[in-house]
Order: structure tokens, then sequence, then C-alpha cells
């Protein structure tokens, strides 16, 4: 892999001053870096900058032999971004929507020759980026990350890693679900600025399926062996598993966006990885709470698709979101108190000959789980640093372009690394 030009800055932290960025600071500076580290924090307020900067000083900031350097730049100046770039190696980009504000980022960091990721869980963003960036980051030696954090890290490398168990005991695999679950006895809080990209997201449904089409023409739709799942649409389907407790719900956020693209670049990259079926599901414990979700996303699903609706909807977030979306974000006691599941369930053939008979069922089944503490604002800040880490520290074995978690950190052993500190674990129960 190419070798980038020296940088003033190992990392920017680009938008440090909104609420989850808070988080990611505050974690670089309780990590342990090489002595000759040097970073640097960045955004459009000075004023708001050196407030950060003296919270740290206070804080045990001298932990590190330097805090970070201030760098002013704005999206909407791009001379101010390019000049970032050209200063890092690597550009850590928290500044959402990314619908709206990431493109000019990304486009700085490919002519500033600098590597980037961000907390982006669009999947219109990510595509669009991939279309319009990707031979262009490539033929400048630059790697882009999309979905760099708790979307959509756990779940891409997850399901990279199941099909590599069974691999490893010489079958084929097929199928992988996962299985979403949340606790929260203290209650859950959501940021405004993650409600807001939500929104947004959902109401650009006819732009995604636009933009999928453009997409389909470049990249082939991989085709697994072995039977399809059983994948119920329309609407807001429920569902129950008798593997799993609880009712089931379609997986909304952009896990299988990622996986999906995922399968398609290793097909597309000439990747030894095979495709298969994949569905994800939430879980909900009881029939309370499902009402309750299915009554406030129904009509959240509803009002997103029109403008006025959108507006209502961003104007009110508490009232549409029972409660839980808000500016200030969650309590310290709700951060501490949550905490999720994921459990992976994987099928695959012991011969490729069984797996072509449409009719037999897969003889191969691995169960594995990922927990976690609470994923939007503490593992997810684990997770940012972590793959900022493995671009930092083992560039060479990482890809170029605009890439997916598991393209760009397919061989980094990010799974088991994240476990290190306690607030992650990745198990295999059954092989």
């Amino acid at each position: 892999m190419s070798q980038l030009p020296s940088k003033k800055y190992d990392l920017v932290v680009f938008g440090a001053t909104g609420f989850t960025a808070k988080f990611v600071v505050t974690d670089i500076v309780e990590k342990s870096w090489p002595n000759n580290f040097k970073w640097a924090i960045a955004g459009r307020s000075k004023q708001s900058l050196e407030k950060i900067l003296q919270v740290l000083s206070v804080g045990g900031g001298q932990k590190h032999s330097t805090l970070p350097d201030i760098i002013i730049a704005d999206v909407g100046n791009e001379a101010s971004l390019l000049e970032m770039a050209r200063n890092a190696r690597l550009i850590l980009n928290c500044v959402g929507p990314y619908r709206d504000l990431g493109e000019p980022v990304v486009k700085a960091a490919i002519l500033g020759l600098c590597d980037y990721i961000d907390l982006c869980g669009e999947p219109e963003f990510i595509e669009g980026m991939w279309l319009k960036y990707h031979e262009k980051a490539v033929e400048a030696g630059v790697t882009i990350v999309h979905a760099a954090a708790y979307d959509s890290v756990p779940c891409d490398l997850a399901v990279l890693e199941a099909k590599r168990i069974i691999q490893s005991q010489g079958a084929v695999p097929s199928s992988v679900e996962m299985f979403f679950e949340l606790s929260a006895p203290n209650g859950f809080g959501i940021h405004y600025a993650t409600y807001e990209a939500a929104v947004k997201g959902f109401g650009s449904q006819n732009a995604l399926r636009k933009l999928r089409k453009e997409l389909a023409r470049v990249l082939t739709k991989p085709k697994p062996v072995g039977r399809p799942l059983d994948v119920k649409k329309g609407g807001l389907p429920v569902s129950q598993d008798p593997r799993i407790s609880g009712w089931l719900l379609p997986y909304f956020f952009s896990d299988p966006a990622v996986v999906r693209l995922t399968q398609a670049l290793d097909k597309h990259l000439g990747n030894d990885v095979p495709p298969v079926h994949f569905g994800a599901h939430i879980v909900i414990p009881n029939l309370k709470i499902l009402v309750l979700v299915v009554i406030f996303f129904t009509i959240f699903q509803f009002l997103a698709q029109y403008s006025w609706g959108r507006k209502v909807l961003l104007a009110y977030p508490e009232i549409f979101s029972y409660g839980m979306v808000s500016q200030n974000g969650p309590t310290a006691k709700q951060l501490a108190g949550t905490t999720f599941t994921q459990t992976y369930i994987a099928h695959g053939y012991t011969n490729t000959l069984l797996a072509s008979n449409p009719t037999a069922k897969p003889d191969v089944q691995i169960r594995a789980q990922i927990t976690g503490a609470e994923p939007g604002y503490i593992v997810t800040p684990l997770i940012f640093i972590a793959c900022a880490e493995a671009i930092l520290k083992d560039r060479a074995t990482i890809p170029h372009g605009v890439l997916t978690p598991a393209i760009a950190f397919a061989d980094s052993g990010l799974l088991e690394k994240l476990g290190e500190d306690g607030k992650f674990k990745w198990t295999v129960a059954q092989k």
C-alpha cells in the first residue's frame, strides 16, 4: 500500500464540539499513545474548541505529552477543510447529518492525501460516496471508511468472522442472522443530532432507491448458496422465532445495508470471501414495549415521508420518541445502566453439492454473541478510536478506496481488540 506524505498530526477530530465527539475526545485523552503522538481538535468556533481544551487541561488531559492543538475548519469553507486534511494523517469526522455535511470532508481528505473515518449510519451517504469517490480515493492512495462505529463495525465484522469459522470447519457458509436486544432499566436517551439524521434518512427512501439502481450497474449482487432466509416484508411485520426469546421486528438501522455493500465489494474487489443470505432483527422483550414501538415507529415512518411531516418530527422530538430524544442526550445514569446484546446464528453446508439442492437444509450451525455497554455514546467512541488506531498502526495492510468496516479491517483482529477494556465482548458459544 502507498505511503502518504509526512503530516503534522496523527489524527484530527473534526466537529469536536458535538455531543458524540466530546466522548471521542475524552476517550482519546484517556488512552495510552506513543510519546510522539500529536493530534488536534477541529471545528468552526475557536471559542468552543478552547473550552474543550480548558476542560481537558483541568480534567487530567496532561496525561500525555501534549494536549490537542486547535484547527479552525468549516464544512462551508473548502480551503479550511483542505488545509486540515493536508496537516493530518487521519480525520475522524464527527459532523453530521452526513448527507448534508459529509461530502466536503470526504473530498478534502482525498485531495489532501489524508485517511478518513466517520460515525455515519446513513446508507444513502455511504453508498453515494462509494459511487462518487471510490476510484478517486484508490488513485490518491487514501482510505475512507464509513460507519466506523457501533453502526456498523460489530455487525459487519461479526458476519465476516462467522463465515470464516464455518469455512474453518470445511463447510460453505450460507446464512447469518443477527438479533439485537437492548437493556435499559434506567431509561434510554438519544441526542437530537442522532434523531435528526434518522428523520432525514427515513425521508429519503426514494432517493436511496434511485441511488441503488445506479449502484447496481457497477456492483454485481453476489449470489449466496443455499436456501434464502424467510424474511417478512411490508409495513412493520412482527414475528417470533423459537431460537430467540421475545418478539421480533426488522432491524431498520444501517447494518443490513452495510453488510450487503461489503458482500458486493468483496465480489467487486475479487476477495475470497463467500456471500451469505443475511437477516437482522430487533428483539422486543414483552408485548407492552412491542405495542409502543409499533405505534411510535408507524407514526414516525409515515411523517418522515413528507416534508411537512419531517418538520413536525424535528420540531417535537420528545413527543415522537416517547421522551427519549432531547438536546441534552442521555443522562449519566441512563448511559451507565444501558447494555446491548447481538446474537448471531450462522449456517452452512458441509459440501457444495448439498448446498446446490434447493430443498436441502444447512447441516452446519454456529452461534456467537457480542455484548457491550451503551452502544451510542460509550461503545461508539471505543470502536471509533480502535478503527483509528488500526489505520495509524497497520496502514500497510489496509486497502485504499471508499470502504466498509469489514473490507478495511478484515485482518485487523478488531473484534478481539475491542474486548480489552471490558466494555465490549465477542464470544463464539457454539461451533
